[in-house]
């Protein structure tokens, strides 16, 4: 098969010389002159197509490229380079909106467990007061905090209810540290996440950013799952009869805690690693290595939206949840049924073409699934409204963080696999391979569909 025009061909505006321009300088000027609507429309179109046959790098990001420390001269690199850009800008926004929305979210245990009693000793003085209509008697959180005191102090309650607000009370510094180490690493992966995109223009520092960034925001909060929370727990204030009891119940509240924590970063491992090879099947069309990824990676999501669904419906048994997550199975299997059409060598044109069309159902199936989960997690008794919008957030920016991460290091293997491939042909190992694969394919091993 020749090499495709598109590939093979230099852009139509040639690039103009290097000049002693800084990279610095010449991104700003790039902002300035382009606006910042313009740039940012750019970025958001780039992220949603992903596609590198319709979006190119513009003349003033090749400049950049062709004038830094590092020179990249070749057009392909440099739209790549700058499809980079664009998804690195728009996943450090998101991740900078959803480490703000932790951080506006979190209170510390102590000052929850404040509210909420304050909360309740008021219902109950406003109850007393209409009983012997009387004036509703003023409490003070100076009032609240002595009595959570003495709550905390005290031994021997039996009463269900004091228990686990003294267990709570006891154990707040451990709920604390538990809660905040998954918020620090958000925030730690959203600074991180601007130093990689500021650093686009050099892609060895701008993969290694990326890749720690979610290295640290993926791995803290399955970290934290290995913890024996409810072991480490203080329980010696609690009557001894009661202590498997008091920790069937805190053990469901640390599941849901934990679910928010890695919800977001478990959903996004499948879209990601989908979308990275959409992308890729665009910017290199002659390879079949995308579609083969895609095509696996479908039906595993699928499985693992079963079991998201299966365990999630137990707590939280809703229509909206079961047809949100039959939605997004819907538009991950498309992938699969579609695997013939995309694993095999393609032209730019063909690509276009095919790629367009599974985009174009899966995005329909996706995008029933994130209205009616959406609907459903907004309607979560346990969560409020910012608590539901930072899950949204925080899954949105996990998927294009990994969607970065996943392309790089797709690519990297596609290179080798392929230079690999070229000294395997015409040698002994493929010969036999070849005999292989006929016996397999008599025997009718090889079909991708059932007849």
């Amino acid at each position: 098969m020749s090499t495709p025009p598109t590939i093979q061909q230099g852009p139509r505006n040639p690039d103009p010389p290097a000049t002693a321009t800084s990279v610095v300088e010449v991104s700003l000027q790039d902002r300035m002159k382009g606006g910042f609507k313009e740039n940012v429309w750019l970025h958001v179109r780039r992220v949603i197509r992903g596609d590198f046959l319709t979006e190119k790098a513009t003349d003033e990001e090749r400049r950049v490229l062709a004038s830094g420390s590092r020179p990249i001269t070749s057009p392909i690199a440099q739209d790549y380079a700058a499809w980079r850009k664009s998804v690195l800008w728009v996943a450090a926004a998101f991740m900078v909106v959803y480490a703000a929305l932790e951080w506006t979210t979190y209170k510390p245990m102590d000052d929850t467990i404040q509210e909420e009693t304050l909360v309740g000793m008021r219902a109950a003085a406003r109850q007393q007061a209409e009983a012997n209509g009387t004036e509703v008697r003023t409490i003070s959180m100076d009032e609240v905090r002595a009595q959570l005191k003495a709550i905390k102090e005290q031994r021997g309650i039996e009463d269900p209810k004091m228990l686990m607000a003294q267990t709570v009370l006891v154990n707040s510094d451990l709920m604390d540290g538990i809660i905040v180490t998954p918020k620090l690493a958000v925030l730690a992966g959203a600074v991180i996440m601007v130093l990689a995109a500021r650093a686009w223009a050099d892609p060895k520092k701008s993969r290694r950013l990326s890749r720690l960034a979610w290295l640290i925001v993926f791995l803290t909060p399955f970290a934290i799952t290995f913890i024996p929370i409810t072991a480490m727990m203080d329980v010696e204030h609690i009557p001894e009869k009661f202590r498997p009891e008091v920790k069937k119940i805190i053990g469901p509240l640390f599941a849901m805690q934990v679910f928010i924590m890695i919800g977001p970063k478990a959903i996004a491992l499948f879209p990601g690693v989908i979308r990275s090879s959409m992308s890729l099947k665009t910017l290199l069309p002659e390879s079949a290595t995308p579609g083969w990824v895609m095509s696996i990676m479908g039906p595993m999501y699928a499985l693992f939206l079963v079991v998201i669904m299966s365990t999630v419906n137990q707590v939280y048994g809703d229509a909206l949840l079961i047809g949100g997550i039959l939605a997004f199975m819907a538009g991950s299997l498309i992938y699969a049924l579609r695997a013939e059409l995309m694993v095999r060598p393609h032209t730019p044109e063909e690509t276009t073409s095919i790629v367009r069309g599974i985009r174009q159902k899966a995005a329909i199936a996706n995008l029933i699934g994130v209205i009616l989960l959406a609907i459903f997690i907004f309607r979560i008794p346990e969560f409020s409204f910012l608590t539901a919008v930072t899950f949204m957030a925080g899954v949105a920016a996990t998927v294009l963080l990994l969607t970065i991460v996943a392309t790089d290091f797709i690519v990297a293997l596609m290179a080798k696999s392929f230079r690999q491939q070229q000294t395997f042909v015409g040698s002994d190992l493929e010969g036999q391979l070849d005999q292989r694969f006929d016996s397999l394919e008599g025997a009718g091993f090889t079909v991708l569909k059932a007849k």
